[in-house]
C-alpha cells in the first residue's frame, strides 16, 4: 500500500527521486519497478549505510551538491 501511494506521489509530478540503500543489487531492481510504474525516469540510487556516520555524512554531502531539492527519498 505504501508503494502505490509512493507510486502516486510520483506520477503526479515529483522530478526527482533517490533511492537509497546498502545493497545496490537490491536498490537497482527497486529502481527499475519506480521507473517502470511511475513513468518517472529521473530515479538515482546512492548507497548509504545508516550504521555509519562518515557514510551518512557523505551521502548528505554529495545530495546536496547534485540536488536542490528532494521530492523522495527511499530507503531500501
Amino acid at each position: 500500500m505504501l508503494f502505490n501511494l509512493f507510486i502516486c506521489q510520483i506520477r503526479r509530478g515529483a522530478s526527482a527521486v533517490v533511492v537509497t540503500g546498502r545493497d545496490l543489487a537490491k536498490g537497482a531492481r527497486a529502481v527499475e519497478r519506480i521507473k517502470r510504474e511511475s513513468g518517472n525516469k529521473n530515479v538515482t540510487l546512492k548507497k548509504l549505510d545508516l550504521s555509519s556516520q562518515k557514510d551518512v555524512r557523505r551521502f548528505a554531502a554529495e545530495v546536496l551538491e547534485e540536488h536542490k531539492k528532494i521530492h523522495f527519498l527511499v530507503g531500501k
